[in-house]
């Protein structure tokens, strides 16, 4: 999807199943730029609401980084 149709996705999945699960999970692998599975395996204990950071455990991840900066994400 190009980048300047992002937005108007996500609103578009909002307004169908506002708070749903994989609503919510949608969102959050896009503004994130996560894996599918990243985000499936996700768990709160790696996310630090306070900092706006998840902290993907490395072996999950096939790159170096292992954070993900989420400011503007609605947690």
């Amino acid at each position: 999807m190009p980048h300047g149709e992002v937005a108007a996705a996500i609103e578009r999945v909002r307004a169908a199943d506002p708070g749903k699960v994989d609503t919510l999970a949608f969102e959050f692998l896009v503004l994130t730029a996560a894996r599918g599975g990243e985000v499936r395996g996700a768990v709160w204990s790696e996310i630090d609401r306070g900092q706006a950071v998840w902290t993907v455990p490395a072996d999950s991840l096939p790159q170096q980084c292992n954070t993900i900066i989420m400011n503007g994400l609605r947690i």
